[in-house]
Formats: C-alpha cells, structure tokens, sequence
C-alpha cells in the first residue's frame, strides 16, 4: 500500500520549518506506538524534543503561548457572543479592516460597521473623484506627446476602470 502524501492546508504555515510528509508519518508511527490512538498530550510530549518534525508547530515560550491562547480565547467570544431579538439571534461585534488602522482587522459593533460603511464609501468615493480629475489633467496635458503614448493609453484604461467602479458604488 503507498503511503499518503501528506500537505498542509493553509499555504505558509509554520514559515517553511516544518515538512507536512515528516510531521504526518511521525504521528502515524507514534499512533502505532500507543496501540491505534493519540491524544492531544501525546502529540505535545513528542513534539518537545527538538529532533521531532512538529517541534515547530508550537510556541515554547510560555509567555508568548499564553499571549496567543488569550488572543485566540478572545476571538472565540466574539463568535459566541450574540444579540437576542425576540427569537433571532444575530452577532454582536464584527472584525473589519479598518483603513485608519493601516487596513488592520479591528473589532465594531455591527451598529458602528454599519454607521462607517456609510463614511467609507463616502471616502471612496472622494478619492475615486480625485484620481479621475488628476487622469484627466494628465492624460490632456501629455496626450499628445509621442513619448507617453503608452502611458497615456494604460491611464485611460485606469480611467475607464475606475468610472464602472464608481457608478457600482453610487
């Protein structure tokens, strides 16, 4: 019988220190070792020696291990936690990407991802604006000139692009 090949299914995973076909036979000899079954503290105890494949699957330092299990703590509840309306529920906070943030997920209420959705697209919608005018001065200031022929001609497809987009948002 040919053994499985043995992946990741998250792409970059554990930066590239770790072999996906190393880490899956190891568990499957250590599965045969402890008569057909593994349990989560198995799996921690062999991967502790800094010989085993999965050592890079984990976080040794102890601080930084807390800090990430909070952080994951903390995602958890706002998964669970939900608003009650009659018989429906709904979720109550929201992760978004917050452009004042650096594009960076913060956590909303859904009352304030709404109120900001508003603003962003109002945001948006400026700066779509603005680019089409600084095209535009562009493309009648240098159009003519043969040196920024293909440039003139990607500007005005960038042009065209961004005027589909803005009629969709408005």
């Amino acid at each position: 019988m040919a053994k499985p090949k043995y992946t990741f299914s998250l792409e970059g995973l554990y930066q590239n220190k770790v072999d996906p076909q190393a880490v899956g036979e190891h568990i499957e000899d250590l599965i045969a070792k402890k008569n057909g079954y593994l349990t989560n503290e198995d799996l921690v105890t062999a991967a502790r020696s800094t010989s085993s494949p999965m050592y890079y699957c984990y976080t040794w330092n102890d601080a930084e291990a807390a800090e990430k299990q909070r952080k994951r703590e903390a995602k958890n509840l706002i998964k669970v936690l939900r608003i009650e309306k009659g018989e429906k529920t709904t979720e109550a906070f929201e992760y978004v990407h917050h452009p004042e943030h650096g594009g960076k997920r913060v956590l909303m209420s859904h009352r304030s991802v709404a109120a900001n959705q508003w603003a962003l697209e109002e945001v948006s919608m400026r700066d779509a604006r603005h680019v089409q005018t600084q095209l535009k001065t562009f493309i009648k200031n240098w159009g003519g000139t043969p040196e920024m022929k293909d440039l003139v001609k990607d500007m005005k497809k960038l042009q065209k692009k961004i005027e589909r987009e803005f009629l969709a948002m408005v």
